[in-house]
């Protein structure tokens, strides 16, 4: 018999925590915990104590005692407006060490007297369609958290016993999610737009590949509604929007379609998720699922 394979998902959002348990050792995943808190992090600042810390710590002690988790893993997913993100363009090829000294002088015409080590980043490719023949600049998105918050994040994880596998923007777990319920998004050429309280991160992915990255601010005196009109009107070519995240509601969503020219879908990060019958019989998914789809996404993950 093959050994268990529990993980559990945490996507730390704007004003809400999302946990959940993926038993991962079949085939098919199986949803056995699920649950939803205040999020007291002080991420962005400098404490490594206080009230916010120890009420977190108190919501997940509960969460891990009331569902008897038995595991040692946890992936963490975390809001893109903690982290910072930037894309840039990089001609090719190019050295390891001047592609790093380039990032090094990004984050330091953003953060001026901060040390580049008080950031961890990393890199994505964006993949750009080629009229003719490939360019010599290569798209990347560079991804940066602020070295205490992420240590601060697996400091915590340590107190109860677990090791943080993976830590994750929730925009690119929400996408994996997406990827694992919808095979057939790899035919598609769509947008997945996450809405949270104050901005929407956008991805266009054409054919299973994240073809750009951006977001949104909504400010006071747009709604989102307007803010959303907006970005629909830049997204060209697009098939469809798939929308997920903690400010989502069935009323909001019901706008955005009304709003919307074109097919707007609500994730379901569920849809190639088995859940467990006692998650089922404690009626513990109230919830719309789509509040959970990075936690999920994130937990999916296996590299």
């Amino acid at each position: 018999m093959a050994a268990s394979d529990l993980m559990i998902g945490l996507s730390l959002s704007g004003g809400r925590v999302q946990a959940i348990v993926l038993d991962r050792t079949e085939t098919t995943p199986v949803l056995t915990a699920i649950a939803e808190w205040e999020n007291t992090l002080p991420l962005g600042q400098d404490a490594d104590d206080g009230p916010g810390i120890g009420r977190f710590n108190e919501y997940l002690s509960a969460f891990l005692k009331l569902h008897r988790i038995k595991t040692h893993q946890v992936a963490v997913t975390i809001d893109t407006g903690y982290l910072f993100l930037l894309p840039v363009p990089l001609d090719q090829p190019i050295p390891q060490a001047e592609e790093q000294a380039h990032l090094v002088w990004e984050l330091e015409q953003y953060f001026p007297g901060s040390a580049p080590e008080e950031f961890l980043t990393a890199i994505h490719t964006i993949e750009r369609p080629q009229a003719n023949a490939p360019s010599p600049v290569v798209h990347h998105l560079s991804v940066s958290i602020r070295r205490h918050d992420a240590v601060l994040i697996e400091r915590l994880a340590a107190q109860h016993g677990l090791r943080m596998t993976i830590l994750d923007a929730d925009q690119f777990s929400a996408e994996t999610a997406l990827q694992a319920n919808y095979p057939d998004s790899s035919r598609r050429h769509l947008a997945l737009v996450g809405i949270k309280p104050g901005r929407l991160d956008v991805s266009r992915i054409r054919y299973g590949v994240l073809e750009e990255y951006r977001y949104y601010l909504v400010e006071e005196g747009n709604s989102v509604l307007s803010v959303f009109a907006a970005l629909t009107r830049d997204l060209t070519g697009i098939e469809s929007i798939t929308t997920y995240g903690p400010h989502l509601d069935r009323d909001l969503l019901s706008d955005i379609r009304r709003a919307s020219p074109m097919l707007v879908e609500a994730l379901n990060p569920l849809r190639h998720v088995n859940v467990s019958e006692t998650l089922r019989v404690a009626e513990n998914l109230r919830s719309p699922t789509y509040r959970f789809a990075s936690a999920i996404g994130v937990a999916l993950r296996k590299d």
